[in-house]
């Protein structure tokens, strides 16, 4: 028996319940497998921001050496880009529990990290602002809910 919910990747379950020799009760449990992109999306983001925050680091560290004030500015933004992604792998950790958090996580993230560093957090900004769009976007449905099923 094939269940007919909806057109998305799920697993149904089938469970019945023998009342007596004649009544037997039908239902069917939905494991939804939704948000496993996000996740990824988000976690592969945040993954790339930290090396490229990190890049950023070092070639302001570099800059700091080579200027007459011995400071530079792109070390502090790239401070900034590293708790940017550490926000946007936590979101990441959200998008199955809590999909529209999680999306407006990643989202701050991906805009913030892009202001912070730009050119460094193209990969990272895109994969997370996209991730969190999924998220904002999602309708949230129960993770497991019993309904009668539909037999084709």
């Amino acid at each position: 028996m094939k269940c007919k919910l909806s057109k998305k990747l799920e697993i149904c379950k089938y469970r019945y319940i023998q009342i007596s020799k004649k009544v037997v009760i039908f239902s069917c449990e939905i494991i939804t497998m939704g948000g496993f992109g996000m996740f990824a999306m988000g976690l592969i983001g945040g993954i790339t921001g930290i090396i490229a925050s990190l890049l950023a680091m070092a070639i302001g560290g570099v800059d700091a050496a080579f200027s007459d004030s011995g400071t530079s500015s792109i070390t502090g933004l790239a401070v900034s880009a590293l708790l940017f992604s550490i926000l946007g792998i936590v979101g990441s950790a959200f998008s199955k529990s809590k999909p529209k958090l999680a999306g407006y996580l990643m989202l701050v993230s991906g805009v913030a990290g892009a202001i912070s560093i730009s050119l460094f957090y193209v990969l990272s900004g895109v994969l997370l602002i996209v991730a969190g769009f999924m998220g904002v976007l999602s309708k949230k449905k129960a993770g497991n809910s019993t309904v009668p099923p539909v037999f084709e």
